[in-house]
């Protein structure tokens, strides 16, 4: 089977055509795929091979340096070996090198641009995920290495839902969005950490429940968020479609399938484009665990 698929020049028409007043760069991309392709894709959707957790959410993670699951169909196998190219990985570095450059403080981008144009210095990272209703994936901003995200969902074409889509959110003032890195930082609970300007914490990774202890704490955590950021945009749930955006100090995003029916499920592939940590950053963290005494 072979993908007439270009995925690259997709993201990049859509990036390119991203306001730069949005709050940070998020689109979505319609028939990603032939239509043949896609249905023979979704009717061979791996849910056997997926494993719920607690919080009605599963996922199959393939990562960048192991073999694809011979369990999953030759069709799968040769549509995520395309995902997974040089040639792939080549052009997302190449069409997202400018989004990612601007995610620094100008001071930083001399110094940063040869890292960030080197396709060696990235990886793909696949993962299926299925979530059924009940499932809530608060406010975050992802995981510190990533660059791209895509989201791309898998359901009957003549469907569309609102309440299964991807939300998007933006600050109400840029103090707003400073305390914001302030309080969900992964990193916060470090005095270390808190006393360094944001400049040089670009990436950190946030999430609204982070330094909580109890029901308490991430109630009030969720309250403050929700009345310092706006809902910005959701991308509706609908197959053959993309939703991405880049990832930035305050890419805030969420899933919210508490109100939807405990039957319905949002099956999807997320295709993340990681920066692959620095010497520095392998340092920085060595220097947390060993010395700190904080969580990786």
């Amino acid at each position: 089977m072979g993908f007439h698929c270009d995925l690259p020049d997709k993201i990049g028409h859509a990036l390119a055509s991203v306001s730069t007043s949005m709050p940070y760069p998020y689109f979505s991309v319609d028939q990603i795929l032939d239509e043949n392709q896609y249905e023979l894709l979704r009717s061979e959707f791996p849910d056997g091979l997926i494993q719920h957790d607690s919080e009605n959410s599963g996922a199959l993670e393939l990562y960048p340096d192991t073999p694809i699951d011979t369990r999953l169909s030759q069709e799968w196998q040769t549509f995520l070996g395309y995902l997974r190219s040089d040639e792939t990985r080549k052009r997302l570095v190449g069409i997202c090198y400018h989004h990612t450059l601007r995610r620094y403080p100008r001071w930083m981008r001399p110094l940063a641009q040869f890292r960030l144009s080197n396709s060696d210095n990235y990886q793909i990272r696949l993962s299926f995920n299925s979530s059924t209703g009940g499932r809530y994936l608060r406010p975050h901003s992802d995981n510190s290495y990533k660059v791209l995200a895509l989201i791309l969902y898998f359901s009957d074409t003549s469907y569309e839902s609102i309440e299964l889509g991807t939300r998007f959110f933006s600050p109400k003032s840029r103090r707003a969005e400073k305390e914001a890195v302030r309080r969900f930082n992964r990193l916060a609970d470090s005095r270390v950490i808190r006393s360094l300007p944001l400049q040089l914490l670009p990436m950190t990774s946030c999430n609204v429940h982070n330094n909580t202890s109890d029901e308490t704490s991430r109630s009030v955590a969720e309250k403050w968020f929700s009345d310092n950021f706006n809902l910005e945009h959701i991308v509706g749930f609908k197959g053959n479609r993309v939703a991405g955006f880049i990832k930035t100090q305050n890419s805030f995003h969420a899933v919210d399938l508490r109100s939807a029916p405990a039957d319905e499920v949002r099956r999807s592939l997320l295709i993340n484009l990681n920066l692959k940590h620095s010497l520095i950053a392998r340092l920085g963290q060595m220097f947390r665990v060993r010395v700190l005494r904080k969580s990786t």
